[in-house]
């Protein structure tokens, strides 16, 4: 079981891996965890100089073990390939035709770039899920260690190394051997963990990840792969930080504007082709169906999303014997001394994530609330069983913690339209949540009952919780205070509150407008917003609303002219009801 320690204060003296700097170094944490039955402590030390962390002491790692252990895992659900294929959008309009991956693990990356790019393609990994690969997928993948020997000097484009270095004990041969492979006009592409993103504050699902203890050596920050590139001749090194990574694009000449070698459209058909062309393997299936699935539902195609979902439904029911559709009949073990293989014999690895999927399909597409809400349920349970086997052998799964998390939420706002009184009572049933957690999952829930009208439930959630938003407001509670505004006025009919609350809304989501202005979430909140502050100032008085209704006209949004036209009659029309139902001289 992996354990996490931090040092408040403390140094040690130690040569910095990436900088070669010497000298006392601030003192991090340890890690201590088993290697082989043996517990070990790893200390993680910064480097005062470049500012990367590194392990202190290296601990070899068989990988070829630990890879056959988590293979399927990988193939199934590990690996993010839209992630690992991300950094390709970073690459200029040079051409590419020859493409070296060091560290390919299955060879994703390798087959969107033979397949979606036509480019020629070679890789070098000793691992066993690299030849699992190179079969399955039918790639070129060399199974050893790269070196100078191995290809011929200048004879790539492009080289792409997507989280390998980090395992690197001696990064200044690595790069060398790395910038030997490329010619004179080629790009080399690194992905690698941010080092900034370990702090005592720093979510574990997203810190595991970043750490693996005894698996990576060197934590480099933006600035520390920076110098490493450019110390090996490279004079153009951009850096991008994506969530707790670090993506590169470096060249030994100026690099030009980004080419288009990476989008969701292009990656999508690259999952479609894939699929199609593997559709007699059964762990192909999971892994391609399930990426394609996610991209369905995360574009609101659920009729596509519905047919891919049915092929994953009849590969496990194959498979496993049982029918994931009916979830509450899929025996879900104990996560106690429960191994990854043991869990991969009973449960596929992705199921957190396709029950997930399911039940936004029917939250969304079928309008199945009640179904939506045991789905959400069911990918919360097996994802937390998956997630604990991981955080035993010293890792975790950001993809399965956010399913975990967005189904949570997504529960709430099925409840809220199939079962209200459900919902406030799954509220108060919560345990094990921080505090912050909390206050999020009440808020979400006030909202979705106030918005849906159910305001005598929205009461329970108040009488127990408290108000669901505080002063001040801003962009991320915006859209609860709305529907506090409307609570405010319609429950507990006080129109001058409410009318507060809501001109502040509108004045935070206007100023956000100016940044975003084709953010089509913010728009329908400012309409939605505007119209409930009418109303509001109408009770108030009619010269309030008819001074709401001039500034409403002066589009301070800048909208659209026509959809700007459109919402100014709705505001027009809900004026006139208003005026006539409290007996106001029309305005």
């Amino acid at each position: 079981m992996l354990a996490i320690n931090w040092i408040a204060s403390g140094e040690r003296v130690s040569p910095c891996p990436a900088c070669r700097a010497g000298g006392r170094k601030p003192h991090l944490l340890d890690t201590s965890f088993d290697v082989a039955g043996a517990a070990r402590t790893v200390a993680l030390l910064q480097c005062g100089d470049c500012g990367a962390r590194y392990a202190d002491p290296v601990i070899a790692v068989d990988y070829h073990d630990i890879d056959q252990d988590g293979m399927r895992y990988y193939v199934e659900q590990g690996a993010g390939i839209d992630v690992m294929l991300e950094p390709f959008a970073l690459l200029d309009q040079r051409p590419v035709a020859t493409y070296l991956e060091v560290g390919c693990s299955f060879g994703f990356a390798m087959a969107y770039a033979r397949r979606a790019l036509g480019w020629e393609v070679l890789g070098f990994d000793p691992g066993f899920v690299a030849a699992a690969g190179r079969r399955m997928l039918h790639l070129p993948i060399e199974p050893r260690l790269l070196d100078e020997e191995a290809v011929p000097e200048g004879g790539f484009d492009l080289v792409f190394c997507s989280e390998a270095i980090e395992h690197i004990a001696q990064p200044d041969p690595f790069i060398a051997i790395l910038r030997h492979a490329l010619n004179d006009r080629g790009v080399l592409l690194l992905t690698t963990p941010d080092g900034d993103a370990v702090t005592p504050d720093q979510r574990p699902e997203l810190l595991l990840p970043v750490l693996s203890p005894s698996q990576h050596v060197i934590l480099y920050n933006a600035g520390a792969i920076e110098a490493l590139l450019r110390r090996h001749g490279f004079v153009d090194v951009r850096v991008r930080k994506n969530a707790t990574q670090l993506q590169i694009v470096a060249a030994r000449t100026p690099l030009g504007e980004p080419a288009a070698y990476f989008s969701r459209a292009r990656y999508r058909a690259f999952l479609q082709d894939e699929l199609a062309a593997h559709r007699d393997d059964t762990e192909l299936t999971a892994g391609f169906g399930y990426r394609l699935l996610c991209e369905d539902v995360n574009a609101g195609s659920f009729e596509s999303a519905t047919a891919t979902y049915q092929r994953l439904r009849d590969t496990y029911r194959t498979v496993y014997g049982y029918d994931i559709e009916t979830a509450d009949a899929v025996p879900l073990p104990a996560s106690a001394n429960l191994s990854l293989s043991q869990y991969g014999e009973r449960l596929p690895f992705n199921l957190c994530g396709v029950w997930y999927c399911r039940g936004i399909i029917a939250l969304l597409g079928d309008r199945d609330f009640a179904a939506a809400a045991g789905y959400f349920a069911a990918a919360m349970r097996v994802g937390g069983i998956l997630r604990a086997i991981l955080n035993a052998i010293g890792t975790d799964d950001i993809s399965i913690a956010n399913f975990c998390r967005e189904a949570e939420t997504a529960r709430f706002s099925a409840l809220a339209q199939s079962d209200p009184a459900e919902a406030v009572r799954a509220l108060h049933a919560l345990s094990q949540h921080t505090e912050g957690e909390r206050a999020r999952l009440q808020r979400r829930l006030f909202t979705d009952l106030a918005n849906l009208g159910h305001l005598d439930v929205a009461e329970q959630v108040i009488a127990a919780y408290g108000p669901p938003i505080e002063q001040p407001i801003d962009v991320n509670n915006a859209p609860t205070a709305k529907a506090y505004g409307i609570y405010l006025l319609n429950h507990r009919r006080d129109p001058a509150i409410a009318s507060e609350m809501l001109a502040g809304v509108r004045d935070v989501v206007l100023a956000e407008l100016t940044a975003k202005p084709d953010d089509a979430g913010l728009v329908a909140l400012l309409q939605e917003t505007e119209i409930a502050l009418l109303t509001a100032l109408a009770f108030v008085g009619r010269e309030k609303a008819l001074a709401a209704i001039e500034d409403m006209a002066l589009n301070r949004a800048g909208l659209d002219a026509d959809a700007f036209a459109a919402h100014l009659q709705r505001v027009r029309l809900r004026a006139a009801e208003l005026f006539t139902d409290l007996g106001y001289e029309a305005g």
